[in-house]
């Protein structure tokens, strides 16, 4: 899947540190972050409470309330999918 608006940008693609621990670790600096995750009762069939950026690195994809809106739903890609960033031909393995 490719976002060619806006000459190829994405109008939002974030590593997040909301939800469980986003205050410790690479989220400790992080004044964006919320206590909970928009998954969090999605996640609790896996037997915890919240995602935790801390140990399960997540990326928010897709951009509903603002211009140009982008529903990734729309191209079959499911909530808690897994997802590869690949940046001028290579895979990046870690965000930080």
């Amino acid at each position: 899947m490719h976002s060619s608006a806006k000459g190829g940008q994405y109008t939002n693609m974030d590593v997040d540190c909301d939800g469980a621990n986003n205050s410790a670790g690479k989220c400790s600096n992080d004044p964006s972050g919320q206590g909970v995750t928009a998954f969090k009762d999605d996640v609790k069939k896996f037997g915890i409470p919240d995602l935790d950026a801390n140990l399960h690195p997540y990326i928010v994809f897709g951009n509903e309330e603002h211009s140009p809106k982008f529903k990734p739903q729309d191209y079959g890609m499911e909530p808690l999918s897994v997802m590869a960033v690949v940046c001028n031909g290579k895979l990046v393995s870690r965000l930080s």
